[in-house]
């Protein structure tokens, strides 16, 4: 509660306000088909088959602040009550914004001021269900909470989960989907298996770089499976997960004529360029080490657990190893795209997804030095303590 709380509500990425339009026509029309377009016009809005004006970013996140947005707009606001200003209602808007006038029109202004908190809740929950998934990979409870702690504060998720990117739900169903293969380490149940390959499938339809997960997911859980004889669970993820893939296929090819165009290779401008594969070098130096985009700068607290993850890996070699490959291939895929740094972001936005998996060994670690009361332990205290100052003035 105190988390959401602390994320400020507020549709100021391009992004975020392609997302919203789309779950604003789906509560008003029941189309994903967009009407108006933005100001900076064109931008992650091509156009189909239809004519018409559709998201190049994955259906998940609308379909799911639908809820939201129909309640912003029939919650009761006064016209004298203060509310923020969006960017992108109209040309307008950002002058408004940025010279501190009033919002106009306000009730445009209102409905994304609510439907924005989306990722506030999110954002809660993602934390919530990150102890779960911490404790049942080290079995440490205390090291759990702190490493909980740090992910919450120390890192820059807690900016995020007060933006309406979708970085936070796909990072929460990528969690889902790994605590339930954690479940079925532990019980062999096929059913946990098959909820890990349905979370993970809906992770891709919320940002479609979760498929790069799936490798490394599904391998564990065939690992799982051949240890327990339990091919129940490993077929059952497979299928779901590919018909969820097959579905946005399904969903792309009706909007765009293919399985594979997500509209980003439809109506292309030179200033909108969303992407291409050029050589890592840039990329690789640019997410772990720069000042604009390095997760060492931007997430320091990651040092700790990777000084923590040779000890985690001994009692946790598969596991570990799964991470280990999940976090190379994705930072690898990354720094391979022309737009490596993420836009209009803080930090590493397109590792976002990554943190709460690098931060698993920490909470081995925490645990141990809790155990023995040492010296270490509150230097680690006072090392997340900055963490938290440093995030708070981001």
């Amino acid at each position: 509660f105190f988390y959401s709380l602390t994320n400020y509500g507020g549709m100021r990425s391009p992004d975020g306000e392609v997302v919203f339009r789309t779950a604003q026509s789906l509560s008003t029309t029941r189309s994903f088909s967009i009407e108006k377009d933005l100001p900076w016009s064109g931008f992650g809005m091509p156009r189909g088959l239809d004519g018409k004006r559709y998201s190049i970013f994955g259906p998940g996140q609308a379909i799911l602040a639908v809820p939201l947005v129909l309640f912003a707009k029939h919650i009761p606001w006064p016209d004298t009550w203060h509310i923020p200003t969006s960017h992108y209602v109209s040309a307008q808007s950002i002058k408004d914004y940025f010279q501190s006038r009033r919002a106009k029109p306000k009730k445009a202004h209102r409905i994304r001021f609510f439907t924005s908190f989306f990722n506030s809740f999110v954002g809660a929950i993602t934390v919530l269900l990150f102890w779960f998934v911490a404790k049942e990979a080290t079995g440490c409870e205390k090291g759990a909470l702190f490493a909980q702690v740090s992910f919450a504060f120390g890192t820059v998720f807690w900016h995020y989960a007060g933006t309406f990117f979708s970085e936070p739900l796909a990072t929460a169903f990528t969690l889902a989907a790994l605590y339930f293969l954690l479940l079925f380490r532990r019980d062999g149940k096929w059913q946990q298996g098959a909820l890990s390959g349905f979370f993970l499938g809906l992770a891709t339809t919320v940002h479609l770089t979760a498929i790069l997960f799936s490798p490394f997911y599904l391998f564990f859980l065939f690992r799982l499976a051949k240890d327990k004889g339990q091919w129940r669970g490993l077929l059952s993820a497979s299928l779901i997960f590919c018909l969820l893939l097959l579905a946005l296929g399904y969903f792309n090819y009706v909007r765009f004529g293919s399985l594979f165009e997500t509209g980003r290779g439809v109506d292309v401008r030179e200033e909108y360029q969303y992407g291409k594969f050029i050589s890592p070098l840039t990329g690789l130096y640019g997410l772990t080490l720069s000042g604009g985009r390095g997760l060492l700068i931007f997430c320091p607290i990651v040092l700790f657990a990777l000084y923590a993850w040779p000890a985690w890996h001994k009692e946790q070699p598969l596991l570990s190893s799964v991470i280990i490959g999940t976090f190379l291939f994705r930072l690898l895929f990354i720094s391979s795209r022309s737009d490596w740094y993420g836009g209009f972001c803080l930090g590493p936005r397109y590792l976002l997804q990554l943190i709460p998996l690098l931060l698993l060994p920490l909470a081995h670690g925490a645990s141990k030095l809790m155990e023995t009361r040492s010296w270490p332990f509150k230097i680690l205290f006072v090392f997340l303590l900055l963490c938290v100052c440093q995030q708070i003035y981001f």
